[in-house]
């Protein structure tokens, strides 16, 4: 079983973490030292869509990227709470915090989905009996054009003539039709 150890932090980078981080670091191996992490980590974890980007001329906000990092742990699949926190500098309490309202703001999405599709579907009894309105209703005017109307146009035409009085009448019912549709 192979293991990929490059996205883990390195055995020596607590032992490189400097005492006092500063509040902004220019450089990716400059920051990954002052948390504790390695560089092809953080290098992956800020290439993710929401990661803090770095500020022109002063660099990365280093708590903003402890912050992504430790939301970038919680969400691995290996489960482990703490797993890959060494050196970021978040407690146990903060993390379990962090865990709580990931997972509630998660169950919150998840509610309002399933209240909006609930308001989306129809029963089928009432979307089949509305169709079939629909559906009677064009037929209806489909045949009156057809058959009461257009024949009498028709009589003693060439086929050209009579294909052009067919388009408009096509026409003339598509109008119609368009004009029961809903409007947005």
């Amino acid at each position: 079983m192979a293991v990929n150890l490059s996205v883990k932090p390195g055995p020596d980078a607590q032992a490189s973490a400097p005492a006092s981080i500063p509040e902004y670091l220019r450089t990716k191996t400059d920051l990954a030292r002052a948390l504790g992490i390695t560089y092809v980590y953080l290098s992956e974890a800020l290439k993710e869509t929401d990661a803090p980007v770095a500020y022109p001329g002063i660099g990365w906000k280093v708590s903003e990227v402890r912050d992504h990092i430790a939301k970038r742990s919680l969400l691995m699949p290996n489960g482990v709470v703490g797993s890959r926190f060494s050196g970021v500098g978040a407690t146990l309490e903060e993390v379990a915090a962090l865990k709580t309202r990931s997972l509630k703001a998660r169950s919150e999405k998840e509610e309002a989905q399933a209240a909006f599709f609930r308001n989306q579907y129809l029963e089928r009894g009432a979307w089949a009996a509305e169709w079939i309105t629909i559906l009677a209703e064009l037929d209806s005017s489909f045949q009156r054009i057809f058959e009461n109307e257009l024949p009498q146009k028709l009589e003693g035409k060439s086929a050209i003539e009579m294909r052009n009085l067919i388009r408009d009448a096509y026409d003339v019912w598509k109008a119609d039709l368009n004009s029961r549709a809903p409007q947005d």
